[in-house]
C-alpha cells in the first residue's frame, strides 16, 4: 500500500500513492474535474510521463484525501525530490589491464571491509614493493565493485614514488573536492578549510577514493575523511603502519605472484604454455614479479620464437633471470627493461632516454620529438617502436605514457651530466613556440615572438583547438616552468609566461595561470628584467581579476604602472586599460574611467590617427561611461570603436564593442539595435571559440529578452551564460548572470529562486568586493521581498543597497533605489 504518505521513498512512490488516493479505477477525466486539472495533465500523472508537481500533489490531496493530511503529502513531496546539489557521480578509476590472475585473498579482504557496516569507517591499505601490482588489484576491485559506490569513484595519484614531485596536501584537496563537484572557484583557499569541507562532502556519500601511491602516512593522514558509507583504499610501497595504527585500518601486504598465478599470467599473455619447462624457466628467473611477467611476455609477443627467443638471450652473459630474486623493486625492472631495448635500434634507445625527462607522465609525438631533438615523423616511428615493446602505453588516441619506474629506468640509459641543460631548453623552446602559436588564434599580443629554430608543432589553426591542446598540456607546462624555477633558469619562466597567457585566459584556467605568473614575477626580478616583470606583473594582475582577486590584482597593476618608461607610451596604454578593468569590476568606476582615459591618452601619442589600439582603450572607455549612466559620452567612444575593428576585421575587438554597445543601446530604449548588436557579437564570439566572451554575450542577450517581456526565453540564455562562466573561472561576470537570472525569475512570478539567485549574486560580489554588482545584488534581493509582502525584510536591503551605490557614485543606480524606496 502507498497510501501513507510519510512512507514515500522516491517520486515513482508519491505517483503510485496519488493515483490510488484518488481511486484507480476512477475515470482519468473525472479525476481531472474533481482537482481542476485538463485531462492531459491528469493522463500524465497516470502514464509517468511526466515529473509530479507540486501543484499536483496539493490539488489530489485536496480532492481525495483526509484535510488533515494535506501537510504530509507535501512534506512527501519535498522530501523525494532529487537532490539539485549533486553533480553527476565521478568515475574516474583509470582502465585496468584486461588480463589479471589470483589475488583471490586479497580481493575477498577488499569484498570484507565493504561489507563491514559495524565500524562506519572502511579505509584499507594495500602495501608491497615497486611493480607488485597493488595498483592493478585495487583497479579491478574498484571496477568490480562500481555499483556499490552511486556517488562516484576518486582517484588520485600522490606520486609518492618516482621521478615526479610528490603531490602536495593542497594540490590533492582540490583535485579531490572537483571530483566531488566543487569547482575551484567555490572551493576554500585554506588547507584546513578544504579538509573540512572534503569531510563533510565525503560524510554522507557512498564514494570510493584511491589514493595511489602514497609516499608515508604524513602525505595521506590529512587528506582521509572520517566515518562515512564510501570507502578508502590507499596504496604505497610503504607499509604505512604508523596510519595503521592511528586510524586502525585494515592492512593489505600484497606479496610477489606464486609461480602458478605466474605461469598463468604469462600464458594468457603470450597466447599459449605449450612448453613447461620454459615457462618454469620464465617463472623462477621474474621472481613473481608482475610487471617483470608482463614486459617479458610483451617482449615475447614480438619476437621471433616467442619465449624461447626471450629465455635465451636472457640466459646470455648479464641478462641473468636469477637478477630478478633483488629486492629492490627498481634494480628488477631496469633489468627487465634491458631485455627489450637490445631488440631496438640506438636511435630509438636514445629517444627513449630522452622520454625520461618528460614533464609529465602523458605527452604526445611532437613533444616527445622536441626532447629527442627530432623531427615529428621519425619520433612517431619511434614512439611506435617503445609502444610494442611495451615500454609505453596509448591511454588515449595520440597521447602515450610511460610508468613512473620506466622513466627511471629511461634516465638511466641517458648519459647526460647532471647539469646539463638540454632538456630544459628543449622543452622551454618547444612550449615557447607552442604557446605563442596557441595565444596568437586570440588575436595579436604584445609577446616577443620566440627566437631560434621552431620545432614540429601540432597544427592549431582555431581557437577552440588552442584550448583542447592547452588542456592536454597543461600539466606538463606547469610542471616544466616548475622545473625550470628550481633550476634557476629564469629566462624560460617568464618567456612561457608572455606567451602564454591569453590561452590561458581564454581557456579559463585561472587559478593555474595565477601560480605561473608569480613565478614569473620573481624570476624577472631575480634575472633583473624589468621588461619582463612589468609583462608579468600585468599578466598576473589580469588572472587574478578573473579568479575574483581584485585587491591583489590592483596592487600588482599598480606596482606594473611605476614600472613604466616615461616613454614608453605602448606599455602606459596597456597597462593603463589593464587597471582601468580591474576597477570596473570592483565598481569603481570614476576610477575606472580615469585609468581609460589615461589610456586613450598614451594611444594617441603613439599614433594620432584613429587605429586598433585606440579602438581598445575606447570601447574599455565605453563601457566604463555607460557603467556610470552617462550613455551619450558612453556612444561617442563605442561607435569609432566598432568603425575600426570593423575595418581592420579585427574580430574579437570588434564582438567586445559591439557587446558594449549593446548595453547602452538598451538602457536607452533601442531595442532592435541593441539586438541587432549582441546578435553580431554571439556570432563572432562563437567563430573565434572564446568561452568567456561567449559568456558575457549570452549574458547580455539574456538581459535583453528580459527588457522584450520574454523572461522564460531568458532564462534558458542566462542559463547557458552561467554554464560557460563556470567552465571558465569567471567569478565576477558570473554574479552578474546571477543577478540577471534573478530578473527573469522575479517577472515570471518565481519569488524563492528568484530570491536565491540574486542572494548568490550578492554573496559572490561582497567577496571579491564588487560593491557595484553588490548593490544591483541587494536591489534585486529587496525587489523580490517586496514581491513576497515582506515589506520588512526589503528595508533594509535596500538601505544597504542605497549605500553601496553612494559608494561607487551610481547616480543612475542610486535614483533607482530611492524610487524604490519612496
Amino acid at each position: 500500500m502507498w497510501s501513507d504518505p510519510d512512507e514515500l521513498e522516491t517520486v515513482e512512490d508519491l505517483r503510485l500513492a496519488l493515483i490510488e488516493l484518488a481511486g484507480p479505477t476512477r475515470k482519468q477525466s473525472s479525476v481531472a474535474r474533481a482537482i481542476g486539472k485538463s485531462n492531459s495533465s491528469v493522463s500524465d500523472l497516470f502514464a509517468g510521463r511526466r515529473g509530479v508537481t507540486r501543484n499536483m500533489v496539493l490539488a489530489m490531496a485536496s480532492a481525495f484525501g483526509a484535510p488533515e493530511d494535506l501537510e504530509r503529502w507535501l512534506r512527501a513531496w519535498k522530501r523525494v525530490q532529487p537532490s539539485r546539489d549533486r553533480t553527476p557521480p565521478q568515475r574516474q578509476l583509470p582502465f585496468a589491464a584486461k588480463t589479471f590472475v589470483g589475488r583471490t585473498v586479497e580481493m575477498e579482504l577488499l569484498d570484507a571491509v565493504l561489507s563491514d557496516t559495524a565500524t562506519g569507517v572502511r579505509q584499507v591499505t594495500v602495501s608491497g614493493m615497486g611493480g607488485v601490482g597493488k595498483t592493478e588489484l585495487v583497479l579491478h576491485w574498484g571496477h568490480r565493485h562500481q555499483d556499490a559506490f552511486p556517488d562516484g569513484s576518486l582517484y588520485v595519484d600522490l606520486r609518492g614514488y618516482g621521478s615526479d614531485l610528490p603531490l602536495d596536501q593542497s594540490a590533492a584537496l582540490a583535485d579531490l573536492l572537483r571530483g566531488l563537484g566543487v569547482p575551484d572557484t567555490d572551493q576554500p583557499t585554506g588547507r584546513q578549510a578544504r579538509i573540512d569541507l572534503l569531510r563533510s562532502r565525503v560524510a554522507t556519500r557512498r564514494v570510493l577514493i584511491v589514493f595511489d601511491n602514497a609516499r608515508d602516512a604524513e602525505q595521506v593522514e590529512a587528506l582521509l575523511p572520517g566515518p562515512s558509507p564510501g570507502m578508502i583504499v590507499i596504496t604505497s610501497r610503504s607499509g604505512l603502519e604508523s596510519l595503521r595504527y592511528r586510524r586502525d585500518l585494515v592492512g593489505i601486504d600484497l606479496d610477489v605472484l606464486p609461480d602458478q598465478h605466474s605461469a598463468q599470467l604469462v600464458a594468457e599473455l603470450v597466447g599459449s604454455a605449450d612448453d613447461p619447462a620454459l615457462m618454469e624457466s620464465v617463472v623462477a628467473g621474474c621472481g613473481g614479479l608482475p610487471l617483470a611477467l608482463r614486459v617479458i611476455a610483451g617482449t615475447a609477443i614480438d619476437r621471433p620464437g616467442g619465449l624461447a627467443t626471450v629465455v635465451e638471450e636472457l640466459n646470455d652473459g648479464d641478462h641473468g633471470l636469477g637478477l630478478f630474486s633483488a629486492g629492490d623493486a627498481r634494480s628488477t625492472v631496469r633489468t627487465v627493461l634491458s631485455w627489450s631495448l637490445p631488440a631496438l635500434p640506438p636511435s630509438v634507445v636514445r629517444t627513449f632516454s630522452w622520454l625520461g625527462a618528460a614533464p609529465t607522465m602523458e605527452f604526445d609525438a611532437y613533444l616527445g620529438a622536441a626532447l629527442a631533438g627530432i623531427g615529428v615523423v621519425q619520433a612517431r616511428d619511434h614512439l611506435r617502436d617503445l609502444r610494442r615493446a611495451r615500454l609505453l602505453i596509448e591511454p588515449r588516441p595520440g597521447r602515450l605514457a610511460m610508468h613512473d619506474l620506466l622513466r627511471d629506468c629511461a634516465r638511466q640509459e641517458s648519459d647526460r651530466p647532471p647539469d646539463d641543460r638540454t632538456v630544459v631548453d628543449r622543452l622551454g623552446n618547444y612550449y615557447w613556440h607552442a604557446l605563442d602559436r596557441a595565444s596568437r588564434m586570440f588575436g595579436p599580443t604584445s609577446a616577443d615572438r620566440p627566437a631560434g629554430p621552431a620545432p614540429d608543432l601540432a597544427p592549431i589553426v582555431r581557437s577552440d583547438a588552442a584550448v583542447a591542446w592547452l588542456t592536454a598540456e597543461r600539466s606538463g607546462i606547469l610542471s616544466f616552468v616548475a622545473e625550470a624555477f628550481d633550476q634557476e633558469s629564469w629566462p624560460w619562466v617568464y618567456r612561457i609566461s608572455d606567451a602564454s597567457w591569453r590561452v590561458f585566459m581564454a581557456a579559463g584556467f585561472h587559478a593555474d595561470a595565477v601560480r605561473l605568473h608569480g613565478q614569473a614575477v620573481e624570476a624577472a626580478q631575480r634575472d633583473h628584467q624589468p621588461g619582463h616583470l612589468l609583462s608579468a606583473l600585468e599578466h598576473l594582475g589580469i588572472a587574478e581579476q578573473f579568479l575574483g582577486l581584485l585587491d591583489d590584482a590592483i596592487r600588482h597593476l599598480h606596482d606594473a604602472v611605476r614600472l613604466v618608461g616615461a616613454d614608453d607610451h605602448q606599455a602606459a596604454d596597456r597597462t593603463c586599460g589593464i587597471l582601468g578593468a580591474a576597477y570596473s569590476r570592483t565598481g569603481q568606476f570614476e576610477q575606472s574611467v580615469r585609468w581609460f582615459e589615461a589610456g586613450l591618452a598614451q594611444a594617441r601619442l603613439i599614433d594620432p590617427d584613429p587605429d586598433l589600439r585606440q579602438a581598445r582603450a575606447q570601447s574599455n572607455l565605453g563601457l566604463a561611461y555607460q557603467r556610470l549612466g552617462r550613455d551619450q559620452a558612453a556612444l561617442e567612444h563605442l561607435d569609432p570603436a566598432i568603425a575600426a575593428a570593423r575595418a581592420a576585421k579585427e574580430k574579437h575587438l570588434l564582438a567586445i564593442a559591439l557587446n558594449n554597445r549593446s548595453l547602452t543601446l538598451r538602457r536607452l530604449g533601442r531595442l532592435d539595435q541593441a539586438r541587432s548588436d549582441v546578435l553580431e557579437a554571439h556570432d563572432l564570439a562563437e567563430s573565434i571559440g572564446d568561452t568567456m566572451l561567449l559568456a558575457e554575450v549570452l549574458d547580455s542577450l539574456g538581459a535583453l529578452l528580459i527588457d522584450e517581456g520574454r523572461p522564460e526565453a531568458a532564462l534558458e540564455v542566462l542559463n547557458q551564460a552561467l554554464v560557460r562562466h563556470q567552465t571558465a573561472g569567471e567569478v565576477a561576470a558570473g554574479a552578474e548572470t546571477q543577478d540577471n537570472l534573478g530578473t527573469a525569475l522575479r517577472r515570471m512570478g518565481r519569488w524563492e529562486a528568484a530570491l536565491n539567485s540574486h542572494e548568490l549574486a550578492a554573496a559572490v560580489a561582497a567577496s571579491i568586493g564588487d560593491r557595484n554588482r553588490l548593490a544591483h545584488s541587494l536591489l534585486g534581493c529587496g525587489l523580490t521581498q517586496i514581491e513576497l509582502g515582506r515589506a520588512d525584510l526589503a528595508g533594509p536591503l535596500l538601505q544597504a543597497a542605497l549605500l553601496q551605490a553612494r559608494e561607487t557614485r551610481n547616480k543612475q543606480l542610486e535614483a533607482a533605489i530611492r524610487q524604490v524606496l519612496g
